[in-house]
């Protein structure tokens, strides 16, 4: 029985552990964290912080920045916790288990045994000697498990951005020409903008970011050149920002929608055979390096000048 006392704070380490990822999977508990974490922590949060409000709209996290950055002290004070137990009991079992190897080692035969049982000698700690040990184990444990949440939480918004960084910039030839489809053909940029958000699957994260238009004009009765200078202000992308700025800048000065479209197409087509170009360079460059004849014949042919000179 005393045995089983002493994992019961190891088991309840693991209990508050749990609470997070079954929070993922329940509004009602992840709504009662939230509630929690305001309450706690909502004092301490930084009101201006305008580069992490911008990194959470561009990574699409559905919560408010003060919501996240208090969930996110939250789950730091969970893990400190739970770090803290564990690094009670590893320090803990560290020190059983160097004096149980200590007592092997000294079996050993001379000179071995000795100096073995010099270098795991376990030290005749008293009381409050072990105890401020294990309580330094402890500490430093949840410290560790307390900064590397708190890390976690707000590189994850950034690995998000960065991919979806990618996928815009992918997409984005792909999206235009579909535009400039539609557009020559006569169809309204509003309603080009609806079709393309019904089809986002096919045309990817660049998609994606132009229903935010459709849904900003939809949802608030926003016209479409404020919608899309919204839409690229909180874009991850760079290059879909000047896009839609100046995608926004020609409908607001009435030049030709299908000339700017087709002009934008031509070059994301020219930078995508540029980039081509310079794969295949590059790829051909290593196959030069790597491989010292191309064909047998040339290995050969190059063996036989040699052998004549």
């Amino acid at each position: 029985m005393p045995s089983l006392l002493g994992l019961v704070p190891l088991l309840v380490a693991v209990l508050v552990v749990a609470i997070i990822p079954l929070s993922w999977s329940s509004e009602s508990l992840d709504r009662r964290i939230s509630r929690i974490s305001r309450w706690l922590f909502g004092r301490y949060i930084d009101r201006d912080s305008p580069t992490r409000r911008r990194m959470l709209r561009a990574a699409y996290i559905e919560t408010t920045y003060r919501s996240y950055a208090a969930k996110t002290y939250f789950y730091a004070l969970v893990f400190a916790v739970a770090g803290g137990i564990f690094g009670v009991y590893v320090t803990g079992g560290l020190i059983s288990v160097l004096g149980a190897i200590g007592d092997v080692l000294a079996q050993l035969p001379d000179p071995m045994g000795p100096a073995f049982d010099a270098v795991f000698d376990d030290p005749e700690l008293e009381t409050m000697q072990l105890f401020w040990v294990v309580l330094t184990g402890g500490v430093l444990g949840g410290g560790a498990f307390a900064g590397g949440t708190y890390l976690y939480r707000w590189q994850m918004p950034k690995n998000t951005i960065e991919v979806r960084r990618r996928g815009i910039n992918e997409g984005l030839p792909r999206t235009t020409a579909f535009i400039y489809a539609l557009a020559r053909g006569g169809m309204e940029i509003p309603q080009a903008l609806r079709i393309l958000a019904r089809n986002r699957e096919v045309y990817g994260d660049s998609a994606d970011e132009l229903s935010l238009a459709i849904r900003e004009i939809d949802m608030f009765g926003s016209d479409v050149i404020s919608a899309l200078t919204h839409v690229s202000e909180r874009s991850p992308s760079d290059q879909f920002k000047t896009f839609t700025e100046n995608f926004a800048s020609v409908l607001g000065s009435g030049q030709s929608v299908t000339d700017f479209l087709e002009e934008q197409y031509e070059r994301y087509q020219e930078e995508s055979a540029e980039r081509q170009g310079e794969i295949l360079e590059l790829l051909a460059t290593i196959a030069e390096g790597t491989s010292p004849c191309s064909s047998p014949a040339s290995c050969s042919s190059s063996r036989s000048c040699s052998y004549s000179a």
